[in-house]
């Protein structure tokens, strides 16, 4: 799933954003702050630690972990479909500035959520844990993606603003988002 999610993110910037493609686009390290491997590195921690304090933790997979599996999935799912959908207008920098071939996507999965790469990296992330049966990282992934989110979403949201004015002033009365926000 990790394999999976690491090469679609520089795949979907390949095929469709080609002049923005870099080494960076494999998001190894999406903050340049190391979190997200350090965070890995802590699931993988605790779930080694639970496997041998608690050997066969329910010997099998389990409802948890398939729970897990569906939301990694369908996170998955959902993050690549927006890339797709976006195409050249997504990336994984957020633009301060109006590009000639930058345009406001509010059709397909953007007709129905705002930030669809965002809430389906949170499902992916989350998925992943449940999977693990990471009761700890679980909740600190909820809520340190969530402050992450909370942010970036500020941040972006005042930047399209500025570039799409009332456009975009629009497209969010007519469109939630439902990204959690701490």
């Amino acid at each position: 799933m990790i394999a999976l999610y690491h090469m679609l993110e520089y795949l979907c910037v390949a095929l469709y954003n080609p002049t923005r493609v870099e080494l960076e686009s494999f998001m190894f390290d999406p903050d340049g702050a190391n979190l997200y491997p350090i965070a890995m590195a802590i699931s993988l921690i605790e779930y080694v630690v639970e496997c041998s304090i608690y050997p066969g933790n329910g010997s099998g997979p389990g409802l948890v972990s398939a729970v897990g599996l569906f939301l990694a999935i369908g996170g998955q799912a959902l993050r690549t479909l927006a890339m797709v959908t976006a195409k050249s207008s997504f990336n994984h920098v957020i633009a301060d500035r109006h590009e000639s071939d930058h345009k406001l996507i509010t059709h397909g999965i953007y007709k129905y959520e705002r930030h669809p790469s965002y809430v389906g990296f949170f499902l992916w992330a989350v998925g992943l844990q449940l999977m693990l049966k990471n009761p700890l990282t679980v909740c600190a992934f909820v809520l340190a993606l969530g402050y992450f989110f909370t942010r970036r979403v500020n941040f972006e949201e005042r930047t399209l603003k500025l570039l799409f004015g009332q456009e975009y002033d629009r497209y969010m009365q007519q469109t939630p988002t439902y990204i959690p926000s701490f």
